[in-house]
């Protein structure tokens, strides 16, 4: 996450910290979904749903910057996060290398689905598709590159396990 965040920066610079850029956007989604998948996988399901609440308030938040409707979509994306893992715990049991190609355009999927609300203060019905396809892309990257992060940690942390044996 840490290297995720130093190549952001060195693309985005600055917009980074504004929280009306995607840049923001996709960086505090991708922290979330971490958070999420690895506290999921861990067994402490608690924790992952509470860390998913948590990003719905700070999404709720920035209010008075989105405006309502942009501002709710945060319970949208938690809950399709929690969605996500569900999956990739699941798949977990029958494929031992290879999620990351399911998860990622999960990921993009969701975030194509929820761009309208993300991006509803200053959506314009020109420019909806080209926000949607660039939500997409983003999402895509960040599912692939943590789920695929998650594979190489459960395969460093759980070497003699075969995809048929309980994970947790």
């Amino acid at each position: 996450m840490i290297c995720g965040a130093a190549a952001g920066w060195f693309v985005y610079q600055q917009q980074m910290f504004n929280p009306l850029s995607p840049a923001f956007k996709v960086l505090t989604v991708g922290a979330a979904f971490a958070g999420i998948l690895a506290m999921w996988r861990c067994g402490a399901r608690a924790h992952g749903v509470a860390l998913a609440v948590g990003y719905a308030l700070f999404c709720l938040g920035f209010v008075s910057a989105y405006g309502w409707i942009s501002a709710l979509s945060g319970t949208v994306v938690g809950g399709g996060l929690i969605c996500i893992s569900i999956v990739y715990d699941e798949l977990a049991h029958k494929l031992p290398f290879g999620k990351f190609l399911i998860i990622g355009p999960l990921v993009g999927g969701l975030l194509a689905a929820v761009t309208p609300m993300v991006e509803f203060h200053n959506l314009i019905p020109l420019a909806a598709g080209d926000a949607i396809i660039a939500y997409a892309r983003l999402g895509w990257v960040l599912g692939v590159g943590v789920s695929l992060g998650m594979e190489i940690s459960d395969r460093m942390l759980r070497p003699y396990e075969t995809a048929t044996q309980s994970v947790v």
